[in-house]
């Protein structure tokens, strides 16, 4: 490396450069000017925000931009932090999805290179819906939301629950109704009073029993009794109208599934008795207005109510909505790769860029709009539902003595009762 004494040497004439005398007059000004590129390089390690060497010396840098560095990064993860956040903010308009989509390519790019660790595969083309092998910006993500008829004692006859349906749209509801112990409960109804719309079920939702209404593939309504298909005793009305019975022609056989409106829906739960079908002990005779219920002391009017009716169902309704302004980035975060035997860095680099990029979305978000990112890890589903059927009749039978000289012990107690003489408790 070529030192400032010798620059200052090349400048003279070629009869004075190897003079000992000139050598030594320039050593003292070129020291100062060593001294001064010292200082230089000091001053730029401070203001230069790649060259800072310094954690804090580039923090204050970026507070230029009010983009500090959070408390989990270090400087090598502060420098790819800073420059994409400044390019979203400046340059793409930060509330756009390119703008977001770009951020999350690029900065989970900077970050491999930062650390040495791979946590995402190469981020090339998005999906607009829920993909296990692509990065997914979701707009409008649907959310599942569950609600009990009234609660979780039981669903009584006149039953009311008011849903607040916030989606964008209208959504198809599940209803699940699961018999107690004081049923069965024979010909339940729902209604949506805001719609006017019903379903009948003309049968029977016996102890333990699972009913479960949902919609088709068509769009019409389905019924299925712990796992047997029992959509032909479901029946829809097109018109519910408290205080007046609906003739049996109201009845639609394959009823279209009713809509949960946005905004308020008012759902209506009560057994109505039917002709021609077994359920005179249980379900009301006629059909109720909206006044009706149950006896309560100084509440309900005397004329104008029922004595307690116990609950013999339990009444659950679940559904999606599509949540206005909002916005998922769902990351196949199912692979990582890192150097062998640092396998605890890779872990916390991994968990540095799931708090970067959530913490990233939310500064970028326009205001008024959820925004979140998950990172989606490998992951098998394998739903199904266990039933437990009971084969009737049950035999019970009395076995008498076999000889033994003392009675069994009732129950198994560990270190007091013998292995072959008690019972399991």
């Amino acid at each position: 490396m070529t030192t400032h004494l010798e620059r200052m040497v090349r400048r003279l004439p070629a009869l004075y450069r190897g003079g000992e005398l000139v050598n030594a007059t320039l050593t003292s000004p070129a020291v100062q000017v060593e001294i001064l590129d010292e200082e230089l390089d000091f001053v730029q390690g401070e203001r230069w925000f790649d060259t800072a060497v310094d954690l804090a010396d580039a923090a204050r840098v970026g507070a230029l931009l009010d983009i500090g560095p959070e408390p989990w990064q270090d400087l090598a993860e502060y420098r790819p932090w800073l420059h994409e956040l400044r390019t979203a903010l400046l340059e793409r308009g930060a509330t756009t999805p390119r703008a977001v989509r770009e951020f999350v390519a690029n900065y989970s790019e900077a970050h491999a290179s930062a650390t040495g660790v791979r946590c995402l595969p190469p981020i090339e083309k998005w999906s607009a819906t829920r993909d296990s092998r692509r990065a997914a910006l979701i707009e409008q993500p649907a959310v599942r939301r569950w609600a009990t008829l009234p609660d979780v004692r039981g669903t009584r006859p006149l039953a009311r629950l008011v849903l607040q349906q916030r989606g964008i749209d209208a959504s198809t509801p599940v209803f699940i109704i699961v018999g107690r112990s004081a049923g069965p409960e024979r010909s339940p109804v729902i209604a949506n009073l805001r719609t006017g719309q019903g379903l009948v079920f003309l049968g029977e939702v016996g102890i333990g029993a699972y009913l479960t209404i949902s919609a088709a593939a068509d769009g019409g309504a389905r019924a299925t009794r712990d796992g047997e298909d029992v959509s032909d005793q479901l029946f829809g009305i097109d018109e519910v109208v408290p205080g007046r019975a609906w003739r049996a022609t109201d009845l639609r056989a394959n009823p279209r599934m009713f809509m949960l409106e946005p905004g308020e829906n008012e759902l209506w739960y009560l057994p109505i008795a039917h002709y021609d079908h077994a359920n005179l002990d249980g379900p009301m005779l006629a059909m109720p207005d909206l006044d009706l219920r149950d006896g309560i002391w100084d509440d309900a009017a005397f004329d104008h109510a029922l004595f307690e009716q116990e609950a013999r169902v339990l009444l659950r309704v679940t559904w999606l909505e599509r949540v206005p302004a909002a916005f998922r980035i769902e990351l196949p975060a199912a692979i990582m790769k890192s150097a062998a035997g640092g396998l605890a860095a890779a872990l916390t680099a991994r968990e540095h860029l799931g708090l970067a990029l959530s913490t990233a979305i939310d500064r970028l978000r326009p205001a008024g709009v959820e925004g979140v990112c998950e990172l989606v890890a490998a992951s098998e589903m394998q739903p199904g539902i266990d039933r437990l059927r009971i084969l009737q009749p049950l035999r019970l039978r009395d076995v008498g003595s076999v000889g033994a000289d003392r009675t069994a012990d009732p129950t198994a107690a560990f270190e007091e009762s013998g292995f072959d003489g008690s019972n399991f408790g």
